[in-house]
């Protein structure tokens, strides 16, 4: 009987567990594709090359990242596409504006980006 209700309350976490990811990564219904990646030259801040929605964009991190090396080889953030959303966006003007990115990643950790550039197509 113990084993049989132990077994349950398992169960029901785990599902619980499943539904609270499923809810995040519906929050993050941008899908950034990642496709260059590395430090600024003084190595304070992440740069990224992005297409968001056929946009092409450099974003920068808003926060510093803790390392950029380990045992002295230098850490990228790899490439591929990230779920995101945006947590700060401020029009301007007509011609400019200020956006933040929130990444989703895969272990569930967030990283910050905000915009700091437009490429043309």
């Amino acid at each position: 009987m113990k084993k049989s209700i132990l077994l349950s309350i398992t169960i029901l976490l785990f599902s619980l567990a499943a539904a609270i990811h499923a809810q995040k990564a519906e929050d993050y219904p941008i899908t950034v594709h990642v496709y260059r990646t590395g430090p600024s030259f003084n190595e304070a801040f992440w740069f990224l090359e992005v297409t968001i929605e056929g946009k092409q964009l450099t974003l920068e991190s808003s926060i510093p990242p803790v390392k950029f090396s380990f045992r002295g080889t230098p850490i990228v953030m790899k490439i591929g596409d990230y779920k995101a959303r945006i947590v700060k966006e401020d029009q301007i003007n007509a011609a400019a504006y200020t956006r933040r990115y929130e990444f989703l990643l895969s272990d569930g950790k967030k990283l910050e980006f905000d915009v700091a550039g437009e490429l043309e197509n």
